[in-house]
């Protein structure tokens, strides 16, 4: 559900930055094609005055939240409703991003403080709350669930229900960052093991942190997790490129999506996986995949598109580029 994006003036460097990054090499799914572009359209959801903007999450309802340029050329979290995006303001810095959105229209992220500071917050009716923060400097919120509950990092990585913090460990190492958290409050991220053995998605249920392994290399992250614990994600393979996954029933199998690399971002309770892949071409395709057929999104007219989110009614957001401008947040509606 997290996609790579840097809060614009400040450190924020997100699960998918390091792998999205590197160059890779062609797996043995690159000579694979995609099928035809999949039924959906593009709707461009506009901007806050600015230039671009980047859609993150989507609630049950159709919700969309992400962040915007403002005609100053600051990033502000949005919330589009209804054709309109609204500016959910900042806890008194330059700039903010929201990431998730719950049914009941809690919303989650970041945003500068008057001193620079980035702080977790969350948003409700016009009011944005900032949520402090757990054992370090800064905070950010990624995703909250239906009962309220928000995972986010703080130093510490933290699950934050009834306006209380927890702290959900580590499989070893000094580093574990959350991703996202279903109905459920099972959460998934990805976390180092002792003795610098690398990174490994993560699902943490009850207290308890279980190490999903990786498709053969040294690393793995999780991205998102459905009602049913079924977990995408990247994971390097022994070739040294990376590779998305899906995580069932116990047992981590490779997407088999064409491409130079390939990034699921979010998985609904359908099984409807979306994400990004690279294509041999160099192009940046935002894909969705169900029981193994791949299908390319359409674009909003240009050679750029990634998926971020989806919800159980397969309503999907990301951004994608016109032919002449952006990235532009974008909604993907079912034809």
């Amino acid at each position: 559900m997290r996609p790579s994006t840097c809060l614009a003036g400040a450190s924020l460097f997100l699960l998918a930055c390091g792998f999205e990054q590197e160059a890779t090499a062609p797996s043995a799914e690159s000579n694979l094609t995609a099928a035809a572009v999949a039924p959906y359209r593009a709707v461009n959801l506009g901007t806050l005055g600015g230039s671009g903007s980047e859609a993150h999450g989507i609630s049950p309802s159709g919700h969309v939240v992400g962040e915007s340029q403002t005609a100053a050329g600051a990033t502000h979290a949005f919330i589009w409703r209804n054709g309109v995006m609204t500016d959910l303001g900042t806890l008194g810095g330059c700039c903010s991003v929201a990431y998730a959105i719950n049914q009941g229209g809690k919303v989650v992220g970041v945003s500068t403080t008057a001193t620079g500071a980035e702080h977790a917050f969350r948003w409700k009716d016009g009011v944005m709350t900032d949520l402090g923060t757990f054992g370090g400097a800064h905070s950010r919120a990624f995703d909250v669930n239906t009962a309220g509950q928000v995972v986010g990092q703080s130093g510490r990585p933290f699950i934050y229900v009834r306006e209380t913090f927890r702290d959900l460990g580590s499989l070893g190492g000094t580093f574990t960052e959350p991703a996202a958290l279903n109905a459920g409050g099972q959460v998934v991220g990805q976390s180092s093991l002792a003795n610098d053995g690398g990174y490994r998605a993560f699902l943490w249920t009850d207290g308890k942190m279980r190490n999903l392994g990786t498709l053969g290399g040294n690393f793995s992250g999780a991205s998102d997790i459905n009602r049913w614990g079924e977990v995408v994600g990247v994971s390097r393979l022994s070739n040294g490129s990376y590779r998305g996954f899906i995580w069932k029933n116990g047992e981590m199998t490779q997407l088999r999506i064409p491409g130079k690399s390939v990034t699921p971002s979010g998985i609904n309770d359908a099984g409807l996986v979306v994400g990004q892949r690279q294509a041999l071409n160099n192009r940046f395709l935002a894909f969705t995949w169900k029981n193994g057929a791949v299908k390319d999104l359409p674009s909003l007219g240009g050679n750029y598109s990634a998926a971020h989110d989806v919800n159980a009614a397969g309503l999907i957001v990301g951004q994608s580029r016109t032919a002449t401008a952006g990235p532009f947040a974008t909604l993907w509606v079912p034809k």
